[in-house]
């Protein structure tokens, strides 16, 4: 005989999640409208899962609709968890402002944040090259008790090196030391990246002063030591620094006239 499963929202869910997992995004949104017609109401875990999906694949649009579509359906409350994916789907869609905009909303409805969502919140800021309000969303989290884990301190990281702000960026890394947390490639790269921008920023700075016989020239001595160093002390900690990492050291020995470290 032909297996029958029954069609209750708790079939239904683990169907969409499957297909969320998967990157299934049309899929997961054709089984959450099925469901509706086959007059089984989806609930949070149906919605969360759909949007988690549209996070995974950047689908910011999909994800501010399904949110909406939230609101209108009966006995759906939008919970953190929900409100975190949507925010995922507007940092990876690169809508910093939509992503500022559900901070607020979810301040305004007075939902208990957590690390995820803040650390949502700043990866949409780090892409968007806003360090300034990375940085203050990472003070904001603390002074809230919320501790940051190592992926929110590797995006705020990243927000700095995108910003060229490589002091703020390597104070970062020492402090994830002072916690004893574990520093992936991606923290080294980004922290390296802010090194390198900096050092090619103040070339162009030097170059330009003394093309118009300015004396504000600065020096640019100071970057590619820091970037070897932070070489050495991810081969210290048993890491292999990749492509990345080297590229960005070299880029800072070359633009401080280091040639000879640069071919090391």
């Amino acid at each position: 005989d032909t297996l029958k499963i029954p069609k209750t929202v708790v079939t239904y869910n683990t169907v969409i999640s499957a297909c969320a997992r998967a990157r299934e995004v049309g899929m997961a949104k054709s089984l959450l409208h099925q469901m509706q017609r086959a007059g089984i109401r989806p609930n949070e875990v149906s919605f969360n899962s759909v949007i988690g999906a549209c996070a995974s694949t950047a689908r910011w649009k999909d994800a501010l609709a399904l949110l909406d579509q939230c609101y209108r359906e009966p006995g759906v409350t939008p919970n953190i968890y929900i409100y975190t994916n949507a925010v995922r789907a507007c940092a990876k869609g690169g809508n910093t402002k939509r992503a500022l905009n559900l901070l607020q909303v979810v301040k305004d409805k007075k939902l208990p944040l957590d690390t995820y969502f803040y650390t949502a919140v700043i990866d949409a800021c780090s892409k968007a090259k806003m360090w300034k309000k990375a940085l203050s969303l990472l003070d904001e989290m603390q002074q809230q008790g919320i501790e940051p884990s190592e992926v929110t301190y590797s995006v705020t990281i990243s927000a700095c090196g995108n910003g060229g702000q490589w002091q703020k960026a390597l104070d970062l890394l020492q402090e994830m030391k002072s916690k004893k947390m574990s520093i992936n490639l991606i923290t080294y790269n980004a922290a390296l990246t802010a090194l390198s921008k900096a050092s090619r920023q103040r070339t162009r700075q030097n170059n330009y002063h003394q093309h118009h016989g300015s004396d504000e020239a600065c020096s640019n001595k100071e970057m590619s030591p820091k970037a070897l160093a932070l070489l050495e002390e991810m081969k210290a900690d048993g890491m292999e620094p990749d492509g990345f990492c080297y590229s960005s050291a070299i880029s800072c020995c070359g633009s401080e006239g280091r040639w000879q470290e640069a071919l090391e």
